[in-house]
């Protein structure tokens, strides 16, 4: 490749060639990143569950009948002051009055008073609660009829306070019966000790006859229950609101069981964490469809993919900066799909655009796609099978591929293809060939660079072998399409073979991936201007 005159330049580049692939460093995101980047990429499952739980509890509840609910207060007044808070215990108190509302004692008067079934039926209807702080007991009664239930909570509470009432008379009535036959006892007797205690029993007597007549403000029913306006259950948007959380906790636990089980590298420093080779670059998503010509880069205009491939270029002059020999790049990636044709026929085409002479070759015989990147017919013309079954010479297969303001319009380059439509059953034998040697020299001495598209390194021998056969290799790696145990595989492989590629290309990459602006030249591009190559010299025949 043409050299550098300027030693300084030389000498900074050489720096910069060392900084570049320096070896990235492990990621180190912290757990909230690596949270918001699952939630990332399992957003649909979580969306998802949380709409359709959500969706299934506004409907359920929809279908729920009408339930309304009424409470009635009953206040607690210390019996042994006239204030609100007595010196017992009030707290205990009513947690005391909290249990016996719901008692057959209290309930069954109401059963009879209203006509119901059981007190079974009014204890699963009735909620008692207790506030220490007001001194309060609310009795709230739930049903199908809002008057129903506001009746039923007015019951239970007075039933409460009757049978308080009730149950202190008893307690009266059994005092006195006690004091009077004390008193009776004591008829006829004349000692003064008598005399003294039976006035005694006698005052007794006639305090708890009177407080016998004399309501207890012990418990009142202060705030009777009202007929409740609007029914008290279901609540579709509270449901929907709490299927909704539910949802958002099931989507993510699945989320996270899909994350775990699906092994694609879905990030750059995922792949540069698998492959232990520099990153040379990284090309944005590009879908070309069924037409691969539109995935083919303009380089006269601004782009961020035409800066991607620009960067890639520049990469690649550095590392062979010292080493004019270094000519020939295979293109190969683990798995089909990952982009390899589309970077070799753009890494063709920015080299082109540079100024160089480039020779691209279609080395993927199993599955041949170089050539549709091109504007060029090449139906019925020969190709690499031909030149390599010596059916036709090199220079002859060799065609322009120049685009019209394309890639070689700018600085006199050129740009040729060897391409092929062609399937091959056993294309090793033909790359172990003299043949496959001898076109790899010729091309060394007519063109700047050669770029092959070869095929996948998992899926044939031939990536292999044309990996030994080009000067470098470059792997490309499609984000979301690669697994880790495919790059472990291909990790594997090339150290079986003893090939180290010269880098990888990532290509699939969304804009939170790319590490540079977009709408701008790279500086690098900017910085590096490779002088116009010489004329090409007289293509010999391979």
């Amino acid at each position: 490749m043409p050299g550098i005159d300027a030693a300084g330049t030389t000498s900074i580049m050489r720096i910069c060639a060392m900084d570049t692939f320096r070896q990235p460093p492990e990621s180190d995101q912290s757990d909230l990143q690596g949270l918001l980047a699952l939630l990332r990429r399992q957003r649909i499952p979580i969306i998802v569950c949380a709409i359709a739980a959500a969706g299934a509890a506004y409907l359920l509840s929809l279908r729920q009948p009408d339930k309304f609910q009424a409470t009635a207060r009953v206040l607690y007044t210390d019996p042994g002051t006239n204030g609100l808070v007595g010196g017992g215990d009030p707290a205990r108190a009513l947690d005391t009055f909290v249990s016996l509302a719901t008692t057959d004692d209290v309930l069954t008067p109401v059963v009879k008073d209203l006509g119901l079934a059981s007190t079974g039926a009014i204890r699963d209807a009735t909620s008692v609660t207790a506030d220490p702080a007001g001194n309060l007991i609310s009795v709230s009664a739930t049903g199908n009829n809002a008057a129903a239930a506001a009746v039923l909570a007015n019951g239970v509470a007075r039933g409460l306070v009757e049978w308080r009432e009730s149950n202190r008379k008893r307690q009266l009535q059994a005092r006195i019966d006690y004091l009077q036959g004390q008193l009776n006892h004591l008829a006829g007797k004349t000692s003064p000790s008598e005399l003294a205690a039976a006035a005694d029993i006698r005052t007794q007597l006639a305090d708890q006859q009177a407080q016998l007549h004399v309501p207890s403000p012990e418990l009142t029913l202060v705030s009777p229950a009202a007929i409740p306006s609007a029914p008290f259950s279901p609540k579709p948007m509270r449901n929907a609101l709490f299927g909704l959380l539910a949802g958002l906790v099931l989507g993510f636990g699945l989320g996270m069981i899909r994350d775990r089980l699906d092994r694609r590298l879905r990030s750059v420093d995922e792949i540069e964490s698998s492959y232990p080779w520099p990153t040379l670059g990284v090309v944005p998503l590009h879908e070309s469809g069924r037409d691969r010509r539109t995935g083919l880069v303009d380089f006269s205009e601004i782009s961020g993919l035409a800066d991607s491939y620009r960067n890639i270029r520049t990469n690649l002059t550095l590392v062979s900066l010292n080493d004019e020999t270094q000519k020939v790049w295979a293109i190969s990636s683990a798995m089909p799909g990952e982009g390899k044709s589309a970077a070799a026929a753009n890494l063709a085409g920015a080299f082109a655009s540079s100024g160089l002479r480039v020779l691209a070759i279609s080395a993927d015989l199993h599955a041949p796609t170089l050539h549709e990147y091109f504007n060029q017919n090449h139906h019925a013309r020969p190709g690499l099978i031909e030149v390599l079954a010596r059916q036709v010479r090199a220079d002859e297969a060799a065609i322009d591929a120049s685009l019209s303001g394309g890639p070689t319009s700018a600085r006199g380059g050129s740009l040729h293809i060897i391409g092929n439509e062609r399937v091959f059953s056993d294309p090793a034998t033909l790359f172990q060939s003299p043949m496959m040697e001898s076109l790899l020299d010729w091309a060394r001495q007519q063109f700047d660079v050669v770029v092959l598209d070869a095929p996948p390194l998992l899926y044939t021998a031939e990536a292999s072998l044309l990996g030994r056969l080009a000067d470098g290799l470059i792997l490309v790696a499609r984000i979301n399409h690669l697994t880790r145990n495919e790059a472990v595989r291909a990790s594997r492989l090339l150290e079986t073979v003893q090939i180290r590629p010269t880098g990888v290309i990532v290509s699939g990459a969304k804009d939170t991936d790319l590490g540079y602006g977009y709408g701008h030249r790279s500086s690098a591009e900017d910085d590096f201007i490779l002088p116009a190559p010489e004329p090409a010299r007289r293509r010999s025949k391979a």
